[in-house]
């Protein structure tokens, strides 16, 4: 009971870190779907213009070219969403392995067992105890 200034300090401590932490891994996720996006859009702009430039030159047609497009959005398109369903597995995974770990770490002692009476040094004595409850007269 004397500890609870020094735990709560402990405690708003490893908060900080965890929003610390959650702060990095917003930095980084943002940076690279930016760099993703962009350099996605980029390659899209290049294949437009090398088509653009083949579609002038008569080696394809305007609507071949558009259906080469499409097909190649579309399975980007896809190809992330495959990205995104395998990493939100592995956070699963990893949640599922840490409370497994949690689940299967062995108390550090028999709690059905009463704890016993050695283990108290001197009587304990309780004087000028009043319960209350605020909802009650």
């Amino acid at each position: 009971f004397g500890a609870e200034e020094k735990e709560i300090g402990l405690y708003g401590n490893h908060l900080n870190k965890i929003l610390s932490l959650g702060y990095k891994s917003a930095a980084v996720n943002s940076l690279y779907w930016s760099f993703l996006g962009g350099s996605g859009n980029f390659a899209l702009l290049v294949v437009l213009y090398s088509g653009y430039q083949l579609s002038l030159s008569g080696s394809i047609s305007p609507g071949t070219l558009t259906g080469f497009l499409l097909y190649t959005v579309y399975s980007g398109i896809g190809v992330a969403g495959l990205g995104k369903a395998y990493g939100a597995l592995m956070a699963g995974a990893g949640a599922g392995q840490r409370l497994f770990e949690i689940i299967d770490t062995a108390p550090p002692q028999d709690l059905r067992q009463p704890i016993p009476h050695e283990c108290f040094a001197k009587d304990i004595q309780l004087s000028l105890v009043k319960f209350r409850y605020p909802s009650r007269p």
